[in-house]
């Protein structure tokens, strides 16, 4: 009897179980025209003036999360795109960052264009000689 009970008990189970198998599909998209990736630049407008924010966590945070955190602040208080110079403070308690402090010199890019030739040839001259990466426009005698 018990036998019965235990091959009916793994029947059941067994009937029970199934299989699914999912199947995905993609496609590419074709673009009516083709990309061209052009170089652009643009002028940074540096602050002559200081900006600093801090930030608070008492149950603690990473401190790049920290250092994100308030260069985020800072940079929402004046309305910049980047911070120069940051210098960061940090505070623990108990083994555990609870506040980062940065201060840093913002700055907004303005007057986004088109790189030219002289544009190439100033950061070439900007970069150092070992540098293995350099720029080159071609102009297009349209």
């Amino acid at each position: 009897m018990k036998k019965i009970i235990f091959f009916a008990a793994t029947l059941l189970i067994a009937a029970s179980c199934s299989t699914q198998m999912a199947t995905y599909s993609a496609k590419t998209a074709s673009l009516p025209y083709s990309l061209k990736a052009v170089p652009m630049t643009s002028e940074l407008n540096v602050s002559e003036t200081k900006i600093q924010a801090e930030v608070y966590d008492k149950k603690g945070m990473l401190k790049k999360t920290g250092e994100d955190w308030a260069v985020s602040e800072a940079l929402k208080k004046v309305k910049a795109d980047i911070l120069l110079e940051p210098r960061y403070e940090y505070t623990y308690d108990n083994n555990k960052l609870v506040s980062v402090k940065v201060s840093g010199y913002p700055a907004t890019f303005t007057n986004f264009r088109q790189m030219t030739a002289e544009d190439a040839e100033t950061i070439n001259k900007l970069n150092s000689p070992a540098a293995e990466t350099f720029v080159i426009i071609k102009e297009n005698a349209n």
